[in-house]
């Protein structure tokens, strides 16, 4: 692991302390993690590892894009704010940002990590509804 991941993961560790997902589990272990996990199999860049890690962090935190820019840089800020989310008028949620390479290659295993059946033809283009 690079140095970038690994304050990436710590990171992301401090910021989720106390959070637990919809079962009870620690977040950071149950889904940043799991994440990070897939991620690592399929792709050695330390952008793309770190923004994997952090791609919750401006929803689910007080941390804010300014924030991300200082503790990284302004390409893993500007990976993780295509990663965040937005609700749509239809109740779902999409990545209305998403337009890199690097940030679909990481919306792919976020998406499977949270909502099974990604991936299974509906695309990972920007608009996609995630139900």
């Amino acid at each position: 692991m690079g140095r970038i991941v690994d304050k990436a993961l710590e990171y992301a560790s401090d910021r989720y302390r106390g959070q637990r997902d919809e079962q009870g589990r620690p977040y950071f272990f149950a889904h940043t993690v799991q994440v990070y996990g897939i991620l690592k199999d399929v792709s050695e860049d330390e952008e793309v590892l770190a923004a994997g890690i952090l791609h919750d962090i401006l929803e689910d935190s007080d941390t804010t894009y300014e924030d991300l820019i200082h503790e990284f840089n302004r390409p893993i800020a500007d990976l993780v704010m295509e990663l965040t989310q937005d609700e749509s008028e239809e109740g779902g949620y999409y990545f209305p940002r998403l337009e890199s390479r690097k940030a679909v290659l990481v919306s792919s295993p976020t998406a499977s990590a949270t909502y099974p059946g990604w991936g299974t033809g509906r695309g990972t283009g920007s608009r996609d509804t995630l139900r």
